[in-house]
């Protein structure tokens, strides 16, 4: 539940990591104004957007739209018990549809700090790159954070190429040294699922190698450029207890101590009672809330104490959730119901936020077929299609805008039924 796009540093820039950057970033010359293409799409996007395009792709070190931001200070909001909330919007719209899209995300965040959870990949670098930082611009001007998810995602001919998808991940971290909305930058998604290449790059050759070669050559950019994006990546959750504990002890093995000092988060991405496990008990049971904060609660803490130490990641790496989401199929799951799951998934991350370092969380998606691979058929969406807000657009919107210390119980393991 992810999208496409590419980016390229400065040509006057020292490349960084391995020889295979310099050959890759040779390939496209470096845009000196925006394509025809781009200017198609910013449309009727305001004067600033179009001007930081211009200045981000001829090297300018901030856009108008993020000089105002102040670097941002992530942690703050988890060290005081809360999370930061944040969302999966539509991605690569229209104008008239980003536009909506951001004035909802801000009616969402509250004037609180929020996420904008966007998705870019490999295999589009770096021809996307005017749309992509135009979006960030949009949502930056409104004084909101992005995690940006690099895609493992190979060109033609090019799967299995870790050094070139560390190549690629390190001139993202380039591009992005001083653009201070994007906060945080993903490396792969979901690289433990194998079955859906749309969705998750585990579907392609060695992603546990990608993933390892990737948050090591962002680490080392990191150092050259000066940036302050904090490096991670995320795991779907679960395919069961032995082929996790499989999948992280791999990640430990390929990684060492090394891989380890170089990752700041770990996310999961979490459906309960939507994709695998299915556990949550019928509506109307009387359990679903209580269940379902369990099985948030459940699943963080499984992540904190029994994989991420076989990968070498103690307490000092902060966790997050990456994606959280219910899918409506009224009228079996209707859109009431949906509304219910937001509070209780977040009572659940509240109970962990309490006592552990849960940093974010972000909800699966904006609005109903929006996607941007289509890999998602269900509607996920706290709004419709054409950006209508739901009930459960107005139960998240609560929840963001009261913080954990605002919910009941809040410290308190949640127990199951």
């Amino acid at each position: 539940m992810r999208a496409v796009m590419r980016v390229t540093p400065p040509a006057n820039s020292k490349p960084l990591g391995t020889s295979d950057l310099a050959r890759r970033c040779r390939r496209v010359p470096w845009q000196r104004r925006v394509s025809p293409s781009a200017r198609q799409r910013l449309g009727a996007l305001p004067v600033i957007l179009a001007a930081s395009v211009v200045l981000s792709a001829c090297g300018g070190s901030e856009s108008p739209a993020s000089r105002h931001l102040s670097r941002p200070n992530t942690g703050s909001a988890a060290a005081a018990g809360n999370v930061i909330y944040g969302i999966v919007p539509p991605q690569l719209p229209p104008p008239g549809k980003l536009a909506k899209s951001v004035l909802l995300a801000e009616d969402l965040s509250g004037g609180r700090p929020f996420i904008i959870h966007l998705y870019t990949n490999w295999a589009e670098y770096p021809r996307s790159l005017p749309a992509l930082d135009a979006e960030i611009a949009a949502y930056a001007a409104h004084h909101m954070l992005v995690d940006l998810a690099l895609r493992y995602v190979p060109p033609a001919g090019d799967n299995g190429d870790v050094t070139g998808f560390a190549s690629y991940v390190a001139a993202m971290v380039a591009h992005f040294a001083h653009d201070r909305a994007v906060a945080y930058l993903q490396v792969t998604n979901e690289a433990n699922s194998p079955f859906n290449a749309a969705a998750s790059d585990g579907a392609y050759k060695n992603a546990v190698g990608a993933l390892v070669d990737g948050i090591e050559a962002g680490a080392r950019a990191k150092s050259a450029t000066g940036s302050h994006v904090r490096l991670g990546f995320n795991w779907f959750s679960s395919f069961g207890t032995q082929a996790d504990r499989g999948w992280w002890s791999s990640v430990g093995r390929a990684g060492g101590a090394t891989f380890a000092s170089d990752v700041s988060w770990v996310g999961i991405d979490l459906y309960p009672g939507t994709y695998i496990p299915p556990s949550l008990p019928a509506p109307g049971s009387g359990h679903l809330a209580a269940t379902a904060a369990s099985d948030v609660s459940q699943a963080l803490d499984n992540l904190r104490a029994n994989l991420m130490p076989l990968a070498g990641l103690g307490s000092r790496v902060a966790m997050g959730i990456s994606e959280i989401g219910w899918a409506t199929i009224p009228p079996a799951r209707p859109l009431s119901e949906q509304a219910e799951l937001v509070k209780a998934f977040m009572a659940g991350a509240c109970s962990v936020a309490a006592r552990d370092h849960l940093e974010f969380v972000q909800w699966f998606e904006m609005a109903d077929g929006t996607s941007p691979t289509k890999a998602n058929p269900l509607s996920t969406g706290l709004a419709s299609a054409d950006l209508v807000p739901g009930p459960g657009y107005t139960a998240y919107r609560d929840v963001v805008r009261r913080g954990c210390r605002a919910l009941p119980g809040f410290g308190a393991r949640v127990p199951r039924p």
